[in-house]
């Protein structure tokens, strides 16, 4: 069985961007027609998913989540602000007990899943793993990678075929094939996030076609396999 994973961030919330969250109101909205983009496909393909809320995604669009929480299960993306800018795992707690109410107000169920790719740079893998189990956070993964629109669908295909379990995880924004290029990006990010936008609604409905993808506790918990 394999896992479909999509991260909820506006197309600006890049690592890279070196412009300040005080200024990401600026930006054109552009999350809830990414959002309507991907539930429309999961719904034609009956397929199944779970979805990663940043804490800014939650502040600033609660109705998308709300839109996505009706009929997918929803779970925090931590940030690797929230690893490093807090000094002290209180601050962190604080934070993370924060996000988890308000996505569980919005969406009206318990919160079991996080993910987050900052755990092996952080040096703090139990302490953080420490807080989420105690903020009622079920499954953690933080092995993830976004290959989805470089990879070639073939190869693709080739690597669920003969593997076990494996964890796909995708971006909203990596369907938007009309989205601002962010200037002030590096061309090395250039070309890692925007090389593949025209190809890749129509890479997902081949995948969605040749495989089927499940929501279980267990299986995404223990996925070590990620594309």
């Amino acid at each position: 069985m394999n896992i479909l994973t999509f991260d909820v961030a506006e197309w600006f919330q890049l690592p890279e961007n070196p412009t300040k969250e005080d200024d990401w109101l600026t930006y054109e909205p552009r999350l809830e027609a990414n959002a309507e983009r991907v539930l429309r496909i999961l719904d034609e393909t009956d397929t199944k998913a779970i979805f990663f809320v940043t804490d800014w995604v939650a502040r600033h669009h609660p109705e998308t989540v709300g839109m996505i929480a009706e009929k997918y299960e929803v779970g925090l993306f931590i940030e690797k602000r929230q690893v490093v800018e807090n000094k002290d795992f209180t601050s962190f707690k604080n934070e993370i007990k924060s996000l988890v109410k308000r996505l569980e107000d919005i969406g009206g169920r318990k919160i079991r899943y996080a993910h987050t790719n900052e755990f092996a740079k952080s040096g703090c893998n139990a302490e953080i793993l420490k807080v989420l189990n105690e903020c009622g956070i079920e499954a953690v993964n933080d092995v993830i990678c976004r290959n989805f629109r470089l990879m070639p669908y073939l190869l693709l295909k080739k690597k669920i075929k003969n593997n076990d379990n494996i964890l796909l995880n995708i971006a909203l924004r990596d369907f938007d094939v009309s989205q601002p290029m962010l200037r002030e990006l590096p061309m090395s990010c250039k070309i890692k996030y925007y090389i593949g936008l025209q190809e890749a609604e129509h890479k997902l409905r081949k995948l969605l076609k040749d495989f089927q993808f499940e929501d279980d506790l267990k299986l995404y918990a223990n996925c070590t396999r990620v594309l």
